[in-house]
């Protein structure tokens, strides 16, 4: 569902640049149509990514990953305005047009990427880190730390988890 919304989104944008560029003053509504489409359509798939992403990770660093997208979208709603500036790099048409070029693509990429994730759909939600080595989806390299006591590891350590084709260092504490 998000990855559709999130495709739509970006082919709303996309549809956004054409009456820029080949319509008249007339035309203008259909911009304006698009772009409402556009902000509904990403307004909706963000709400079900937040909700998708706590799925993703166990209860034990459940609250330090929200914490941690939150941050990041909070980044990227500040920087977005900005790329309203980008159309004062290059006049005319065109330049009205750089921010659709730009989020367009990029919402339908980020879509399609989507896509990659595992699904969550009738999955008992994970509590700790023994619950991904069980489902299969994730592969500890732990070092010399035997996979016994990964529940025992203090908070200044961390675990790499290879989660298909990302490598990320999550840091671990035992609660």
């Amino acid at each position: 569902m998000h990855a559709s919304l999130m495709v739509l989104a970006g082919v709303a944008c996309i549809a956004g640049i054409f009456p820029v560029l080949y319509g008249n003053k007339a035309h203008r509504w259909i911009l304006t149509a698009s772009s409402m489409l556009g902000r509904l359509f990403i307004t909706s798939a963000f709400s079900i990514v937040y909700l998708y992403t706590l799925e993703l990770y166990p209860t034990c660093i459940r609250n330090g990953a929200l914490g941690t997208m939150s941050t990041f979208a909070r980044v990227g709603g500040s920087v977005a305005p900005y790329i309203l500036n980008f159309s004062d790099l290059v006049s005319g048409k065109v330049g009205r047009i750089m921010p659709m070029i730009l989020m367009g693509p990029l919402s339908v990429i980020a879509g399609l990427l989507s896509l990659l994730l595992p699904e969550t759909n009738n999955r008992k939600m994970m509590d700790n880190f023994s619950d991904l080595t069980e489902s299969g989806e994730l592969k500890f390299a732990v070092g010399e730390l035997p996979k016994k006591s990964l529940n025992t590891i203090g908070a200044s350590r961390s675990i790499r988890v290879w989660y298909s084709f990302l490598d990320i260092s999550i840091p671990f504490s035992s609660s």
